[in-house]
């Protein structure tokens, strides 16, 4: 994937859009609905496998950690862009705190990901967050 942005003409912009397409794609394999481009898909679980051999910490599970890593990405692109303004406070997640936004809110945009409120209610939140013009 690096590859394709070796020599080429990329604006800021244009990466950020990748990077969050890319970060949707994890988000939604797995998800009853989604439709994530399966060859990407493939080549980010195959990188994320490889990438937990050299983790000394916590492990990087493709269902969890690395789709909570997903979401945050969505948030951070959007942040990056401009779309939108997160207080501080709102970039920490505890579901204590945050379980109103999680319980409440439905995504407008890839709609299957509002399936992950239940089983990555932390997942939900970030993506939730990245929607949201001012959070």
């Amino acid at each position: 994937m690096e590859a394709h942005y070796r020599g080429g003409e990329h604006s800021i912009t244009d990466t950020l859009h990748d990077s969050h397409h890319t970060a949707k794609q994890l988000l939604l394999h797995g998800v009853k609905g989604g439709k994530p481009e399966t060859a990407l898909v493939s080549d980010l679980i195959n990188g994320i496998k490889r990438l937990q051999n050299h983790l000394v910490r916590d492990p990087f599970r493709t269902d969890l950690e690395a789709k909570i890593a997903a979401a945050k990405i969505c948030l951070l692109t959007r942040i990056l862009d401009g779309t939108v303004t997160p207080s501080a406070e709102s970039l920490t997640f505890t579901l204590e705190t945050r379980s109103d936004l999680v319980r409440e809110y439905q995504l407008k945009v890839d709609q299957p990901l509002n399936r992950i409120k239940t089983t990555l209610p932390e997942a939900f939140y970030y993506l939730a967050l990245s929607e949201r013009e001012v959070a």
